[in-house]
């Protein structure tokens, strides 16, 4: 049987010492970066005012038409760590270094050099997104891309570590926290299921010929039913928490209960406009108007379109409001029209509303047609050229996303002084007020930051730039290795990489359906898998060569 290499002492102190040395090095080149304050009641501004409201009162705030419109999971964060006492941007890029050492470390006499390892971490250390404004703002993607960077490292070692071992279990621990509180963040992120499933065929066929067939059977079972019955228990105990405050236990009443079977409702409607981008035209709204008067207050609020709009600006779409828009402002009416105080009595309001439109299809006063029963309606043969495009262009975001990277003008603060405070109060960070007041404390605390600081945006655009070459070179090491040398025994690392590039693809594929309907998405959307992808992909480059060394090794010994 082949041995790998098993390093020296020496070189194992080297290797810390480098790893180390890079850590510190990263925390002090965003050591003058602090929180971005920004109103916005979607989505920064939204998890922040939960949390304060969680930290002071025990609950998200008073019902409105925004507090459940998205997942818990980064207001229950924040004010975990606030209880800490731990500033939210020092705890995410203290544990996005911590996060890559213990994947790193998994690896460690796997016959990767540690020179490597040293420059893979280096390189995920770098990422362009970690120095972008995305990621001073409080927003999902930087909490999406730790967990899933953790996530990732302990599925390598529950691949790799003997599983009746204290160390097996620790990491089994770890990978189902990490998968049940991603659930709870990011709603695309229930995809991470298919992951699971994956990940536990993976160790079945890694350990098929090392145990019986009844061991392997429940060590795989293992492997899917603990981080999956604990996924499942914190979701409940969320909905939990929202049925005690607020009366029923629904996650987000943007995706789920009454109100996405109403929005769907409206879009079979038959209307003059045909848009896959527009789900209430205007003259289903006029027509609406006289036939459902409990209806026709929110109706009448809804803001008219225009070419001054985002949904003009950004889709193009400027008679009409385009979906990316138009259901929060549905909601957001009806929430002004004091139509829906209570999560009970919104979801009532939106079944009468959705019954009594239902009912004028089935009495023939509307035409209708069946287009789903969500907020995205089932797939057409007519937008296939649509998809590709979505497709394409969030594949290109993956390998060179597009970010802003953070400037003394990009973290020009705008807010109004009480949001700030409340921001300040959350995030235990100083942020400069509007007035100039409570400057960043942390700006400037070591003299040297201030010179390293000044290449940070070359250091990330050059990074960013490499990856491109790496993450491209290790998709195609990965199908090279599959094919040149099917006689190499497999890795874990090997395995974990097939495993999260095809999660990846099914990510993609999935935003991209999306994406046809809501529109083009940000960059932000890849930053966990990019994130992910910058770590394992110069691995799966020294996994091939590894490989290649082997299976000369084999061929030579054949001869």
């Amino acid at each position: 049987m082949l041995r790998l290499p098993i390093f020296k002492k020496t070189d194992d102190a080297f290797f810390w010492g480098a790893v180390i040395s890079l850590f510190f090095f990263k925390l002090a080149l965003v050591s003058d970066v602090y929180v971005i304050a920004r109103f916005s009641p979607f989505d920064d501004s939204l998890y922040v005012s939960r949390a304060f409201a969680l930290i002071n009162d025990g609950a998200w705030g008073p019902y409105d038409a925004y507090v459940l419109a998205k997942f818990p999971g980064i207001s229950f964060w924040l004010a975990g760590m606030h209880a800490l006492k731990i500033p939210y941007l020092l705890g995410i890029n203290v544990l996005y270094g911590l996060a890559g050492i213990y994947l790193i470390s998994a690896l460690r006499g796997s016959g990767l050099t540690y020179r490597s390892l040293a420059l893979a971490y280096a390189i995920y250390l770098l990422n362009p997104v970690t120095f972008s404004v995305g990621w001073a703002l409080v927003m999902r993607e930087a909490l999406s891309s730790v967990l899933l960077v953790i996530l990732l490292g302990a599925s390598l070692r529950v691949m790799s570590v003997p599983s009746r071992s204290l160390a097996w279990g620790l990491a089994l621990a770890l990978l189902s926290c990490s998968f049940a509180f991603s659930l709870l963040v990011r709603e695309e992120d229930r995809l991470l299921w298919s992951y699971l499933a994956l990940l536990a065929l993976a160790w079945a066929g890694l350990h098929w010929r090392q145990v019986s067939p009844v061991t392997l059977l429940k060590v795989a079972f293992v492997v899917f039913v603990i981080p999956a019955v604990l996924a499942v228990g914190s979701g409940y105990a969320a909905r939990g928490f929202n049925a005690r405050h607020y009366g029923l236990p629904i996650l987000s009443d943007y995706g789920e209960g009454e109100f996405p079977k109403l929005m769907a409702t409206l879009r079979g409607i038959e209307s003059s406009v045909d848009n896959r981008l527009v789900m209430l035209p205007q003259d289903v709204i006029v027509k609406l108007q006289p036939l459902v008067p409990e209806f026709a207050p929110v109706l009448r609020a809804l803001p008219p379109p225009g070419n001054q709009t985002f949904s003009c600006k950004l889709q193009n779409v400027c008679s009409e409001w385009s979906n990316g828009w138009m259901p929060w402002w549905v909601k957001q009416a009806s929430a002004e029209a004091g139509l829906t105080p209570t999560l009970p009595q919104t979801q009532a309001y939106f079944k009468r509303i959705r019954e009594q439109i239902e009912a004028l299809c089935a009495d023939g006063h509307l035409n209708c047609q069946d287009k789903g029963l969500g907020m995205i309606p089932p797939m057409e043969l007519r937008w296939s050229r649509a998809f590709l495009q979505e497709f394409t262009r969030l594949l290109g975001m993956l390998v060179f996303p597009s970010v802003e990277l953070l400037t003394e003008d990009t973290q020009s603060v705008g807010a109004a002084r009480s949001l700030v405070e409340m921001y300040q109060q959350v995030t235990l960070s100083d942020i400069p007020n509007p007035d100039g007041s409570a400057v960043n404390a942390a700006r400037n605390w070591w003299p040297v930051a201030s010179e390293l600081l000044r290449w940070r945006g070359n250091l990330a655009l050059c990074n960013a730039i490499v990856l491109v070459a790496v993450i491209v070179g290790a998709s195609a090491a990965l199908v090279w290795r599959w094919g040149m040398y099917p006689g190499v025994p497999v890795t874990p690392l090997f395995v974990l990489c097939v495993i999260f590039w095809a999660y990846s693809l099914a990510r993609l594929l999935a935003l991209a359906y999306v994406a046809v309907f809501i529109g083009p998405f940000e960059s932000r959307m890849v930053f966990s898998t990019y994130t992910a992808l910058s770590l394992l992909s110069l691995l799966a480059i020294a996994e091939c060569v590894q490989a290649a060394k082997i299976f000369k090794l084999m061929e030579s010994r054949n001869a």
